[in-house]
């Protein structure tokens, strides 16, 4: 869908059309899930968290201002909604590794391609890294999904997370530090 079909879209939804709201939602549903699912770790929690955001944002749709881009607000509120349960859970604390610290770079390879027994390696090098990911604390783990995992640019974190760019790029630069520490130190236990 264009952006200008999805601004008329927003327009009626912000009139009260049902449909509208309805399929508005619907395009980021599969999107929030994705965040909600690398944040969270577990299917029935971003399941909660997912729906837990939509019922906001279609609650607090009226309340919708146009001073951001649509998507930067649909994805705050999924953000918020995912640290705020991560908050309840009490998971991950706040850990600053410096670049001495760390002595090899990890590549996340394509599981895609390759012969059965390199797809069986990534497939275990990407549990690890899905478990190192659930092991940074949440504000590191929510950079590192929008920008890592679903490709959001410094500048639409920054919308999201509403916060400037630099402490984006030090949020995301950490938390791969963080990210990178976690599998090292994995790594040297097997």
């Amino acid at each position: 869908m264009s952006q200008e079909e999805d601004d008329i879209l927003l327009g009626k939804a912000l009139n009260g059309d049902a449909e509208a709201v309805e399929r508005l939602l619907g395009q980021y549903e599969k999107r929030i899930f994705n965040i909600a699912l690398r944040m969270m770790g577990h299917e029935e929690d971003a399941l909660d968290a997912a729906q837990e955001t939509m019922i906001k944002v279609y609650r607090n749709l009226p309340n919708f201002k146009r001073e951001c881009a649509f998507f930067s607000w649909v994805y705050r509120i999924a953000v918020n909604v995912c640290l705020d349960a991560l908050r309840r859970r009490r998971m991950g604390r706040l850990v600053y590794f410096s670049n001495s610290e760390i002595e090899r770079q990890f590549e996340i390879p394509d599981g895609a391609s390759g012969t059965p027994e390199s797809r069986y390696d990534n497939g275990v090098w990407m549990d690890a890294v899905k478990a190192g990911l659930s092991r940074l604390d949440p504000g590191h783990r929510a950079v590192v999904v929008l920008r890592d995992v679903q490709g959001f640019s410094y500048n639409e974190i920054s919308q999201i997370l509403k916060c400037n760019v630099g402490t984006v790029k030090s949020r995301i630069s950490r938390a791969r530090l963080q990210l990178q520490k976690i599998l090292y130190d994995d790594m040297e236990l097997l």
